[in-house]
C-alpha cells in the first residue's frame, strides 16, 4: 500500500504538476513560426454585383419613411441615409455617392439640407441600376434624403386575395433589397436602421427589428421599428398582411394567415426555444432578444431566411407531420454565421452557409440525436457530389463548385448559391474539426466529445467578430490563432479555391444502420414494394430521401425498380398525398425517369405544390428535357403564381432548347399574361 503524503508534499506535487503544464505550454512548437494563414487576393473578393466603391462614403443610419399599399402593390416613401464621406490620402475628395438601386424604382428627388441634388439613374448589370448622386464640395457628414416609390422588385412577394392576400413580402437576400431602397447592397457595409411604415388599418406590420410603437389613425395604421445594430443591407426584412401571431416559447411568436396558423403552430410550438437553448451553450449568447417566425406564403421560392429578430420561414416546412420542423435548426444557426457575424463578399457565401450548416447539425446532434444528424449530413452529401458534377459540366468550367467564387461585374450572386458553400463549406468545417481531434493526440475522445471539438473555436470566433463582415483571411487567421497545431494538417488553399468534390467525407457512423437498411429496401422493393412502402412511412425525412435519392440513382438504362412495384411503393408510403417537397420532388423526378406514366400526374401536382426554387428548378428541367411541349404547358398553368426570378429561370429552361414549342408568339403571350398579373388585372 502506498504512503500517504502529507499536506505539504501533497502541495508541493500539485505545484510541480501545474509548473511543468506551463512549460509545456511555452515550448516552442515545430516548424509554427513560419505558419501563416494564406494570403488571399483581396482583388478576388471585390464583389462585382454592387457599384459600391472603398474609401468615398460610408452610411452608418437609415431611417425608412413608408407607406405601402397593398392593393396597388407599392411603396411610397424617402429613405434618410446618415452619410460620412471618407478621408483619402490623395489631393482630391470623392464627389460623388454611388448607390444600388433597382428598374422597379422610381427616384424623384435627392436632399441634402434644403438643397436638391443632381443625379443619375443608369444600369448595373443583370442585378439593378446605379444611382450616381453629384455630393457638394463641402459635404462631410449629414443625412441625404432620398424621395422615391418601388414595387419592391426581387425583394418583394406580393399576394392578391387569392393567393391570400392583400400581403407583402419583402426580404434581401442575397443582393435583391437594392429594389426595395437605394443603398450600399454589399454585406460589407453595415448600418443601424429605424422605420415608420404606414399601412391600412385592417392589416398587421412585423419587421426584422425591435417593435418601438403603433398607432392607429384616419384608417391607417402607423408601425415604428428600430434595429439599434449594424446589419448589412439584405437583413431588412418586412411582412405586412393579414397576419394573426400566437406565442410558440418563451421568446419566439409565430405569425401567419389564418388559414395556415393551426397547423403550424401545431408542428413548431416549442421547437424554437430547443434550438436556442441549446445554441446558447455552444456558440455563446443569443444576441438578438427574440427569435420570431413568420410562415411564408405559397409563392414565396426561397428557402427559409433567418435575419435579427424574425425569421421567414418556407411554407415547404409545414407538411401536417412535422417531419420538417427540424429544419428551424438551420435558422438558428444562421442567426449566428450569418446575421451576427456576415461574409464581408458573396464570393465567400460558405461563411454564413457552410458555417450554418455545420452548427445547425450540430444541434440536431444534440437536440434531435446523432442518427438525424448524420442521416442530414449523408444526404447533404450526395446533394454535394450531385451539384458539382453539375456544374463542373456548364460554362463556368467548375469555377462555382469551389468555396471562393469571384463575383464579377453585375452578376447576381443568387446565381452562385448552390448546394456547395453548404455542403462543401460543412465537410471543410468538419476537417478543421477533425484536425483539432487529431492534434491532441494520444488523448482519446468519445464520440459526443469528438463531435463537440470545434465548439470552443466556434464560440471565440463569435465572440471575436461579432456584429462585423469579415473574410476568409479573417476566419483562417482566427482558427490558427487558436488551433495552431491543428492549423498545420488543414489544406486551406485547396479547400478554399480548389475545384471539385472535396476528397475528405465527413464520418457518419450513428446512421450506418439507417443506411444499410435504405440499401436492403432497394433490393426489397423489386418485389415488395408495398412493404417498402409501409417501412418508409416510420422513417425520418432525410432517411426517406435517401432511399428515393438511391433509387433515382440506378443506371439510366435500368428501371429503378418494376413499375407494378414502385406504383405499390407509392401507394404505402402516400407519396401522391405528400406535402414534403424533400420528398415529392425526389418521387417527381423518379416517375420522369422510370416514365411511370400511371404517376404523370404527380409531376404537375408537386410542381403546384409549391414554389420553392429548390423544389421546383430541378423536376421543371427533367420535365423539359423529355416532354418540352408539356413543360411549356405548365409554364402556363404554374407561373402566374410564382416570383418574377423563379419565373424567368423557368422560362430560360424552355428557351435553352430549341425543340420546345415556346415560340415567341407563344412565349409573347406568355409575358403579357404575366406583365397583366403583377399589374394585377388577373
Amino acid at each position: 500500500m502506498a504512503a500517504q503524503l502529507s499536506a505539504a508534499e501533497a502541495d508541493k506535487e500539485i505545484r510541480d504538476l501545474m509548473r511543468a503544464l506551463e512549460d509545456l505550454k511555452t515550448q516552442p512548437q515545430p516548424c509554427l513560426p513560419c505558419f501563416e494563414p494564406p494570403a488571399l487576393d483581396l482583388k478576388d473578393l471585390e464583389d462585382g454585383s454592387s457599384c459600391f466603391e472603398r474609401d468615398t462614403y460610408t452610411i452608418r443610419h437609415a431611417v425608412f419613411d413608408w407607406t405601402v399599399d397593398l392593393e396597388k402593390r407599392r411603396i411610397e416613401g424617402t429613405v434618410t441615409l446618415s452619410a460620412t464621406r471618407c478621408q483619402t490620402r490623395s489631393h482630391h475628395e470623392p464627389t460623388q455617392l454611388r448607390l444600388d438601386a433597382h428598374r422597379a424604382m422610381t427616384v424623384e428627388s435627392i436632399r441634402w439640407r434644403l438643397m436638391s441634388l443632381d443625379f443619375e439613374k443608369t444600369r448595373w448589370g443583370d442585378v439593378g441600376d446605379e444611382i450616381v448622386v453629384e455630393m457638394p464640395d463641402d459635404f462631410r457628414e449629414g443625412d441625404v434624403t432620398i424621395t422615391y416609390g418601388t414595387t419592391g422588385g426581387p425583394a418583394s412577394t406580393w399576394l392578391r386575395p387569392k393567393q391570400g392576400g392583400p400581403a407583402l413580402y419583402a426580404t434581401g437576400q442575397c443582393c435583391a433589397n437594392r429594389a426595395l431602397f437605394p443603398c450600399f447592397d454589399i454585406p460589407s457595409q453595415r448600418f443601424t436602421w429605424a422605420a415608420s411604415i404606414r399601412v391600412k388599418d385592417e392589416y398587421n406590420v412585423v419587421a426584422a427589428a425591435e417593435k418601438k410603437g403603433e398607432r392607429v389613425e384616419g384608417g391607417w395604421r402607423v408601425c415604428r421599428f428600430e434595429m439599434a445594430t449594424p446589419v448589412p443591407s439584405y437583413l431588412v426584412a418586412v411582412a405586412i398582411g393579414v397576419l394573426e401571431k400566437r406565442d410558440v416559447g418563451p421568446r419566439s411568436t409565430l405569425y401567419a394567415h389564418p388559414s395556415t396558423m393551426e397547423a403550424a403552430e401545431e408542428e413548431l410550438r416549442g421547437v424554437p426555444e430547443k434550438y436556442l437553448t441549446a445554441a446558447e451553450t455552444m456558440f455563446g449568447p443569443y444576441a438578438w432578444g427574440r427569435f420570431d417566425v413568420v410562415v411564408m406564403p405559397r409563392a414565396f421560392a426561397r428557402s427559409s431566411v433567418a435575419h435579427p429578430n424574425l425569421t421567414f420561414l418556407a411554407p415547404s416546412v409545414i407538411v401536417g407531420d412535422g417531419s420538417l420542423a427540424y429544419t428551424v435548426a438551420h435558422e438558428v444557426a444562421a442567426t449566428y454565421f450569418g446575421a451576427l457575424v456576415t461574409n464581408a463578399s458573396w464570393a465567400e457565401c460558405f461563411l454564413n452557409e457552410g458555417l450554418a450548416t455545420y452548427a445547425s447539425r450540430r444541434l440536431t446532434y444534440e437536440v434531435d440525436g446523432a442518427a438525424l444528424a448524420d442521416l442530414e449530413a449523408r444526404v447533404g452529401r450526395r446533394l454535394l457530389e450531385h451539384e458539382i458534377n453539375l456544374v463542373q459540366s456548364e460554362e463556368s468550367g467548375g469555377l462555382f463548385s469551389r468555396l471562393r467564387v469571384p463575383i464579377n461585374y453585375g452578376v447576381d450572386p443568387d446565381d452562385t448559391n448552390t448546394d456547395v458553400p453548404y455542403e462543401k463549406g460543412f465537410a471543410f468545417l468538419c476537417a478543421m474539426r477533425d484536425a483539432v481531434v487529431d492534434s491532441f493526440h494520444p488523448v482519446r475522445y468519445s464520440e459526443d466529445q469528438k463531435r463537440a471539438a470545434l465548439d470552443p473555436f466556434l464560440e471565440s470566433y463569435v465572440r471575436a467578430f461579432a456584429k462585423k463582415s469579415i473574410y476568409a483571411e479573417d476566419f483562417v487567421g482566427h482558427f490558427v490563432k487558436v488551433h495552431k497545431r491543428a492549423a498545420l494538417q488543414v489544406d486551406f488553399p485547396r479547400w478554399l479555391d480548389g475545384a471539385g468534390v472535396p476528397p475528405y467525407e465527413p464520418e457518419t457512423p450513428a446512421c450506418d444502420a439507417s443506411i444499410a437498411a435504405c440499401e436492403a429496401a432497394v433490393d426489397r422493393i423489386q418485389t415488395d414494394g408495398m412493404r417498402v412502402g409501409q417501412l418508409w412511412r416510420t422513417w425520418p425525412t432525410p432517411q426517406r430521401a435517401y432511399l428515393l435519392d438511391l433509387l433515382c440513382g440506378t443506371p439510366p438504362e435500368d428501371d429503378a425498380a418494376p413499375p407494378a412495384q414502385l406504383y405499390a411503393f407509392c401507394r404505402a408510403a402516400g407519396l401522391s398525398d405528400s406535402r414534403n417537397g424533400e420528398l415529392t420532388m425526389r418521387w417527381a423526378l423518379l416517375v420522369l425517369r422510370d416514365r411511370l406514366e400511371l404517376k404523370d400526374e404527380d409531376v404537375e401536382r408537386h410542381l403546384q405544390l409549391t414554389a420553392r426554387q429548390k423544389f421546383v428548378l430541378p423536376v421543371f428541367r427533367a420535365l423539359a428535357a423529355l416532354e418540352p411541349e408539356r413543360a411549356v404547358n405548365c409554364l402556363f398553368k404554374i407561373g402566374l403564381g410564382l416570383e418574377d426570378r423563379l419565373r424567368r429561370k423557368l422560362d430560360r429552361v424552355v428557351e435553352a432548347d430549341p425543340d420546345t414549342l415556346a415560340d415567341a408568339k407563344k412565349k409573347g403571350v406568355f409575358a403579357k399574361l404575366c406583365e397583366m398579373h403583377d399589374k394585377g388585372l388577373l
